[in-house]
């Protein structure tokens, strides 16, 4: 263990900002991830800026060496509501280590260092996603343990997942294009709808630049019906065959009927078909209905996610919750 203390001590010796260099961020990302438990995201240099170019202060800790770029982990930020009140935090996310430095434990130290930023630029808190058993969850708790930080699991979710068959692409969607106001509204809306009081939540609040970048976006679909929202995002993941995945990012059902949430979900669908989508994802995160993605032959998956929260301030008030509403990135 104190040889792990030590290593996070480097921190402030070795890291320092991302220099900006997205290209180099890629490769490193891919040779690193490639030998992960699944296929990840393929990782380019306009995915890795559009993603860094994020409204606000994103946080970018890295460390180089004379072989360049050898590990990199980003803070993404948001706003949320949780226990009555909206905090600033960030997504810690792309935790990244060249594969021939894995074993030097460059890892912790550009996480720590994020931490550490996060508190020094006046973020209220951090949250950390991993997957059940596997190393970053590990690494969460021993690092919070070691730093004397809170730490929260405020959700455990799974995910639906389903396939989805070739589609003619859609014609052009501008006419029927979702505004960033109506995505705030319907998310506002969502918040209180149907909400007990003691049911304890985490919300996302919008501002319209943060809901103009979601849809904005290389790969993001949305539609709407009435006061309802569903947004995705089309990605291509790192497998041979290059596949195409909708990942569902907000399900706005608003006061939508069964009826009306089956079509506007087929709508999505068929759009995300038409863009090339072959699988789809959808996060289990107890905020919304998802007997429509049942429906739809949408069936659970095995594999269990984590969703920490560190909050420097009034960490008490953190609790599990029944409501999640973030992004997973």
């Amino acid at each position: 263990m104190t040889g792990i203390a030590d290593t996070i001590r480097r921190a402030a010796e070795e890291v320092e900002e991302f220099r900006g260099d997205h290209e180099e961020l890629a490769a490193v990302m891919r040779d690193s991830w490639a030998d992960g438990p699944s296929a990840p995201y393929l990782y380019t240099a306009e995915l890795l800026a559009e993603w860094l170019g994020y409204p606000g202060s994103v946080l970018a800790p890295a460390i180089y060496t004379d072989d360049g770029l050898v590990a990199f982990v980003a803070g993404l930020p948001r706003q949320v509501e949780i226990g009555g009140a909206t905090r600033r935090i960030l997504i810690s996310t792309l935790l990244t280590v060249a594969p021939a430095q894995k074993a030097a434990g460059y890892g912790i130290v550009v996480w720590s260092e994020l931490m550490r930023r996060a508190a020094a630029a006046g973020y209220d808190g951090v949250v950390n996603y991993c997957a059940d058993g596997q190393a970053m969850h590990r690494m969460i708790e021993t690092g919070c343990r070691l730093l004397d930080l809170p730490l929260v699991k405020v959700k455990s979710f799974a995910y639906l997942v389903g396939t989805l068959a070739p589609a003619p692409r859609a014609g052009d969607p501008s006419g029927d294009r979702v505004s960033a106001r109506r995505l705030v509204e319907a998310a506002a809306g969502d918040a209180d709808r149907g909400h007990d009081a003691h049911q304890a939540r985490l919300w996302r609040v919008w501002s319209d630049a943060e809901a103009d970048w979601q849809l904005s976006r290389a790969g993001a679909i949305a539609v709407s019906d009435g006061d309802a929202v569903l947004t995705g995002t089309v990605a291509t993941v790192a497998d041979a065959a290059r596949s195409r995945y909708l990942v569902v990012d907000d399900v706005l059902w608003a006061s939508a009927g069964n009826a009306s949430r089956q079509r506007l979900l087929a709508k999505l669908l068929a759009q995300a078909a038409g863009d090339g989508a072959g699988y789809v994802v959808v996060p289990v995160m107890g905020y919304a209905d998802v007997r429509p993605f049942l429906a739809a032959g949408l069936v659970p998956s095995p594999h269990t996610m984590h969703a920490y929260l560190t909050l420097w301030s009034n960490p008490g008030t953190v609790q599990a919750v029944e409501r999640y509403y973030l992004d997973v990135i």
